[in-house]
């Protein structure tokens, strides 16, 4: 799913650091409810593939265009309230996409 409306909220544990982060992301694909113990990489709001996702295709013309796209502001996030104990926490958070190792 890919969404340019709202955030996703995701909740991760950097395998280095061991610190836990929010993710706010406007797309999970292949990510599923089994898939806890498996290992996803971040790619941040920065990262060229994340701006195009959230991107409309009709603003793009050159290369240029791609590397001066700026985020869309996107002011909401959702999340299932099954996970409220999860995600009501003080980790801090980051904006960027989620993809399968």
């Amino acid at each position: 799913m890919i969404t340019k409306d709202y955030y996703i909220h995701i909740v991760a544990e950097v395998l280095d650091t061991h610190d836990t982060v929010n993710i706010l992301t406007g797309s999970y694909l292949w990510i599923e409810e089994n898939d806890r113990d498996e290992t996803f990489y971040f790619y941040g709001k920065e990262n060229i593939t994340t701006k195009l996702i959230y991107s409309n295709i009709e603003d793009i013309s050159s290369f240029e265009d791609i590397e001066n796209l700026k985020l869309k502001e996107i002011n909401k996030v959702t999340r299932d309230p099954r996970y409220d104990f999860i995600a009501n926490n003080n980790f801090p958070a980051i904006i960027g996409r989620v993809a399968r190792k």
